[in-house]
């Protein structure tokens, strides 16, 4: 039976590191005695060459989870470090040894990494779980990687892809915790190091958003009970305080939600967790079991202010359901908010702007230091979404793979056709870089603050 290595991308920089959840689920697909190890270069101090030596892989799994940062005030391009990675393996298992390539960032632009990163045998399209341990098996003797669904693959100059893989059954599985050493994450929780998926696929349809293409529009629900069992045992086992579930929106469907926030109230779980919510399907008493269970933040992106854009984004909530959630997190003692808003987009005007700040500023006098952040910021077009198709038609998706930060600059959506606001972009790009976040407010302290600014541009 091979013996897999799987490697987390590096960063390429120093920022807080992340718990590659997605290794320790498509861990969750391999046979129980199947020699596995998961090692992530951004919390551990040893070079690959030496974990290759030690381990003695037969098989390398890459995981490219972030082409990049996403964010025009801080454009960096993580897939900038991934190649090199990718060579130093090369160079240190030779030309026999397959390196397979799979994870969120891979999965969008997956031909065109293929063809930038030559070293790549295999690629492993969308979900893992089932597809990866097929391809293992193909890769044995006699067998035929050319007739797993969901891989991409490499023939002479070409690369071919042998069309849709199945979706992973989320109740068949659980992540493999056990081959991720927690304690390195652990100094990083405040940072959403410490990830929790409770459900995959998203029923929303939002016209940026590349959710949908990753993980499906029909929801896979894990059970509360198995949800808030690994909960407990980050609390219990490596004492972790604060989780992030990381779910497209934690409260679709409401009734998942509120069942594990039932289970961690009736386990008497201590833990602090934060979500993003939806705002149209929040109720006070939802509002007050997830703040009981240890919500500190419901995270909302209505992401535009008029219906105009809102119905350009294919957004399923109106400006009224934006003022509603903001009304239940000030009825609600305890909750905090933070709100993500878009500019740049196409038809938007000064008088649409007017308003998001309008809201701001009522948010921060009803509020006070319980508004944790207010981000106004552009879009970074990724392939295959209604915006992309809109805005550049058919093109190749393979010309928003960047090469680098000034080229990743050209992907955000910066015009609007509106002279004014286009002159508002054109001054924040260059003068307004402010911190739009602060830290949380600790339990009781309802003093008002000051956020630091609100453009992250």
């Amino acid at each position: 039976m091979s013996r897999v290595l799987l490697v987390q991308a590096p960063l390429g920089r120093k920022e807080p590191p992340v718990l590659p959840l997605g290794l320790a689920w498509l861990a969750s697909g391999l046979p129980a005695d199947q020699p596995v190890a998961i090692y992530d270069p951004n919390v551990d101090e040893r070079p690959v060459e030496e974990v290759i030596d030690t381990f003695r892989p037969d098989v390398v799994g890459v995981s490219l989870r972030n082409i990049d940062t996403t964010q025009y005030k801080d454009p960096y391009c993580f897939f900038s470090h991934f190649r090199p990675m990718v060579q130093r393996i090369r160079r240190k298992v030779g030309p026999e040894t397959p390196i397979v390539v799979g994870g969120a960032g891979f999965s969008l632009f997956g031909e065109a990494v293929m063809r930038r990163v030559p070293e790549i045998h295999y690629g492993v399209h969308l979900e893992g779980e089932l597809t990866f341990a097929r391809l293992l098996g193909a890769l044995e003797p006699g067998g035929q990687p050319e007739a797993v669904p969901g891989v991409y693959r490499r023939v002479g100059e070409e690369v071919r892809f042998s069309g849709p893989g199945p979706r992973a059954v989320l109740t068949e599985h659980r992540p493999r915790l056990d081959l991720v050493d927690v304690k390195r994450y652990a100094p990083y929780a405040k940072n959403y190091a410490i990830g929790i998926q409770t459900k995959r696929g998203c029923v929303l349809a939002c016209a940026y958003c590349t959710y949908v293409t990753l993980s499906g529009s029909q929801l896979r629900l894990r059970s509360p009970d198995e949800v808030v069992d690994e909960v407990e045992w980050y609390v219990r086992e490596h004492n972790i305080t604060e989780v992030f579930f990381a779910d497209t929106v934690f409260n679709l469907p409401p009734s998942h939600a509120r069942a594990i926030v039932e289970r961690l109230i009736e386990r008497k779980v201590q833990v602090r967790w934060r979500a993003y919510h939806n705002e149209r399907t929040l109720d006070a008493d939802y509002m007050r079991l997830a703040v009981e269970s240890g919500c500190t933040e419901f995270t909302f992106s209505p992401d535009a202010w008029s219906q105009r854009s809102l119905t350009y984004l294919q957004k399923n909530v109106r400006q009224e359901d934006i003022l509603r959630s903001l009304e239940l997190v000030r009825a609600t003692p305890g909750a905090c908010a933070n709100y993500n808003f878009m500019i740049g987009l196409p038809g938007q005007d000064l008088r649409e702007l007017a308003g998001m700040l309008r809201f701001y500023a009522y948010a921060r006098r009803q509020l006070g230091r319980r508004l944790c952040g207010f981000r106004l910021a552009y879009v970074r077009v990724e392939p295959g979404t209604p915006l992309h198709v809109r805005l550049y038609g058919q093109a190749d998706p393979a010309g928003l793979l960047p090469d680098g930060e000034q080229d990743l600059r050209r992907l955000f959506q910066t015009r609007t056709g509106d002279a004014l606001m286009d002159r508002f972009c054109t001054l924040t790009q260059v003068h307004l870089w402010p911190l739009s976040r602060r830290p949380l407010p600790q339990a009781g302290d309802e003093r008002r603050g000051h956020l630091r600014g609100v453009f992250d541009v």
